[in-house]
């Protein structure tokens, strides 16, 4: 699932867990060269009443103290710059890629499907009849009343073509489907790791997130019944932000 992403989940934990030993570790050796400067001093004050001797030491433990805090702060300032890369160069492909595109106006269409034939039909969401393999015979089923004729009565072996044009169909619009829950759970997931930048993302896609969460929340549902922790990140991620908006939304009204 990581992908798509450019920084994988295992990378970029072992990167955070590489700094943050790094910075334990000067750390705790800053603090030893104090405690033992401060011994020294002690036992200099006491047998010479003076400090100076250990002046030179004292700063030396503060220079690498300073050190530790900026050589830290330059390891989040990178990762944060990366993540920023990361994406932008995401949200690029999101507008840029073919199958990406391709994959989010089936998901469209389905979401607000107006049926084949019937001028002014109901927009209906159709997400929910595709995420399971069994209801292939039913969306044919479907084509073939769309087309004019009755399922019982229609000649699947003399329309055979027609039949796999069908299947394919509806092979296609699962895997769309599938693709954007995919790479909406993969961001999410990218987003509590820190190897995509939240803000910029949700500039971008708060919005449609929050609106696809919405539209394919019942199709998830019936998937979490074979599947029950799929597409959580998502989730969390599109409800979070809905929260965030109406609070906004709150804030402002209040202003």
């Amino acid at each position: 699932m990581w992908g798509g992403i450019g920084v994988s989940k295992k990378s970029k934990k072992t990167w955070r867990r590489v700094g943050n030993t790094l910075l334990i570790a000067v750390v705790s050796i800053t603090l030893w060269n104090i405690l033992s400067i401060g011994s020294a001093v002690a036992s200099n004050f006491t047998a010479n009443h003076t400090i100076y001797g250990s002046a030179a030491t004292v700063f030396e433990a503060v220079v690498v103290a300073v050190s530790a805090i900026v050589a830290y702060r330059a390891y989040r300032a990178a990762m944060d710059t990366a993540a920023k890369q990361t994406t932008i160069e995401r949200v690029f492909q999101e507008h840029n890629d073919r199958e990406v595109v391709r994959n989010r106006s089936i998901f469209r269409s389905l979401k607000t499907y107006t049926g084949g034939t019937t001028n002014g039909a109901e927009s209906v969401n159709m997400l929910l009849h595709f995420v399971h393999s069994s209801s292939r015979n039913a969306f044919i089923d479907s084509k073939i009343v769309e087309s004019g004729a009755d399922p019982k009565s229609f000649d699947r072996k003399k329309n055979a073509s027609q039949i796999s044009e069908w299947q394919t169909e509806f092979n296609d619009n699962q895997s769309a489907i599938f693709a954007v829950l995919n790479r909406y759970e993969t961001f999410a997931i990218g987003i509590a790791e820190g190897a995509i930048d939240e803000a910029l993302y949700k500039r971008w896609w708060r919005s449609s997130l929050i609106g696809d969460w919405y539209a394919a929340r019942e199709a998830i549902e019936k998937v979490r019944e074979t599947a029950p922790k799929v597409f959580v990140e998502f989730e969390q991620l599109a409800r979070r932000w809905e929260n965030e908006k109406l609070e906004e939304s709150t804030e402002g009204g209040q202003g």
